[in-house]
């Protein structure tokens, strides 16, 4: 009877040992370097495929309205509006899942500015609520304040 004690106490040293010992999570996946645009939410870093998280973005070739009722390639002009913002620097993008089509949807900051963020906040993305809640706030203030596609028909 008086082991019990002092075993209970070794199981649970060595259960917190293991615990702070243990690698990172398998899910705690990172990408970092120049990135190749695809779309307006999309890119690769390496061979490396990723959807940006949270955003929802007009695809390549796809148009919208401006507020006077002019067509234009909105889709095409999201995609050069990344390439220009992510040119000369480096991207950081955390996995979060995948998606149907096997890309990493990850958060991808330059610096320490979240990208999809900037995106929604500009009016060039909307938040995907059906994924995420974390840009409808952003969304709404740049749809309020027509900025971006918002001042026209998306």
């Amino acid at each position: 009877m008086r082991y019990v004690l002092p075993l209970c106490l070794v199981t649970l040293t060595l259960g917190v040992m293991l615990l702070l010992s243990a690698p990172e999570r398998p899910d705690a996946i990172e990408w970092s370097g120049p990135a190749r645009v695809s779309d307006g939410d999309s890119l690769r870093i390496g061979d490396q495929r990723i959807r940006l998280y949270g955003i929802d973005a007009p695809e390549r070739g796809q148009t919208c309205r401006h507020a006077d009722g002019t067509v234009f390639a909105c889709g095409d002009h999201v995609t050069e509006v990344l390439r220009d913002r992510l040119r000369g620097h480096d991207l950081r993008c955390t996995h979060i899942e995948y998606d149907r089509y096997e890309r990493s949807v990850s958060r991808c900051f330059v610096g320490d500015v979240d990208i999809a963020r900037e995106l929604v906040a500009a009016g060039y993305a909307r938040a995907y609520l059906r994924y995420s809640r974390d840009y409808e706030g952003i969304e709404r203030t740049a749809r309020d304040a027509e900025r971006g596609f918002w001042a026209g028909e998306m």
